[in-house]
């Protein structure tokens, strides 16, 4: 039987001093989680994988034929994974990725459900294996925040401060890493059980450490902004406010009428009734299933 998540700080603790502002580590905080073990080979073998839900890293992204294989299933015809030459990759010194394992596994679909209440954003899951090698990405930050649960092995684990606080999707890592410097603010070591958050924008490392295979899942935390509530804002006001209705072009030279829009949109937006509004929104997507993450908002 499962055992729950256990953090040990209460949500409020957690939003209110470290979420988005600090990485910290809970030891022991997944110990016993998933009884029985998560079973990776069933979720590589569950159906017909495409490119991008099942990847293998070496030195860079390996082809996708490397280590799938196509069938033929009466009329439908797809690729599936193959197990052993997954296996051999791995002795290679290769990295298992399978993206959205909550969608294929029970028991991460009720991780994702205990840390989606946790949190109190939505949660969705990534799994990561390895027997060694030199990691797979290289030092980067994530756009969402991350909760990493070491589910088996070891993994060393380097952190730096954010260089550029708070990025949204589109907004990579790669042109800024010549601003972090070689000596990380965190280096630890993820025994089994234990999680590591980390707020968007923290750069990190993880490799393997040699002689461990290891496996984690990396529980993407994808909050909605203050950019959605105002994306969303606009939509709901459309109808009832003219101006907000004209053509850029014809409103932006004319100052009177431009100054006027933008400020009944700014009084609206912190109108109580609003605030309520997609409060509420958000509290009914969190109580969906994390499989719906795409039509969240």
């Amino acid at each position: 039987m499962m055992a729950p998540l256990n953090f040990g700080i209460s949500t409020d603790d957690f939003r209110s001093t470290i979420f988005e502002k600090e990485a910290a580590i809970f030891r022991g905080a997944c110990a016993n989680a998933f009884n029985p073990p998560l079973d990776i080979a069933s979720a590589l073998t569950y159906g017909s994988h495409k490119d991008g839900r099942v990847n293998m890293f070496l030195d860079g992204p390996l082809p996708f034929n490397l280590f799938t294989e196509t069938y033929q299933d009466v009329t439908e015809v797809g690729r599936r994974v193959v197990l052993q030459q997954v296996e051999q990759l791995l002795e290679q010194g290769a990295t298992l990725s399978i993206n959205r394992i909550d969608r294929l596994d029970p028991q991460v679909r009720d991780i994702c459900r205990q840390i989606q209440s946790f949190t109190q954003e939505i949660a969705t899951a990534n799994c990561y294996a390895a027997t060694s090698g030199n990691g797979t990405f290289g030092r980067h930050w994530d756009t969402h925040d991350v909760i990493a649960l070491q589910l088996t092995g070891r993994k060393r684990w380097k952190v730096w401060k954010p260089t550029y606080h708070l990025p949204t999707p589109g907004q990579v890592s790669r042109p800024h890493r010549p601003l972090t410097t070689p000596n990380p603010d965190i280096d630890i070591v993820i025994e089994a059980g234990d999680a590591l958050y980390l707020p968007r924008g923290w750069w990190h490392e993880a490799t393997p450490i040699s002689g461990h295979s290891t496996i984690h899942l990396a529980v993407g935390l994808h909050a909605s902004t203050l950019a959605d509530y105002i994306g969303w804002l606009a939509t709901e006001l459309l109808p009832k406010h003219a101006p907000l209705r004209q053509s850029f072009e014809s409103i932006v030279h004319d100052e009177v009428n431009l100054t006027e829009a933008l400020e009944s949109f700014h009084r609206a937006a912190q109108e109580k009734p609003y605030i309520k509004s997609y409060s509420q929104l958000h509290k009914k997507v969190l109580a969906t299933p994390s499989s719906s993450f795409e039509s969240a908002f």
